[in-house]
């Protein structure tokens, strides 16, 4: 299970800053980019959470 713990750090960081993204887009004109782009990994991060026995928070 190294593998899935790399990938959660991975895209954990890479969700971080698409909610950074999301936050500023929707200040500036309304639109989450990230979200709309598919920048979002919400549910792959549930998966490997659950995978690396990590609560879902």
């Amino acid at each position: 299970m190294p593998a899935d713990r790399q990938r959660l750090a991975v895209i954990s960081n890479q969700q971080n800053k698409s909610a950074t993204g999301d936050a500023l887009g929707v200040f500036l004109i309304g639109v989450p980019l990230a979200y709309m782009s598919g920048g979002d990994h919400e549910a792959e991060i549930a998966i490997l959470k659950v995978r690396c026995g990590r609560p879902k928070t």
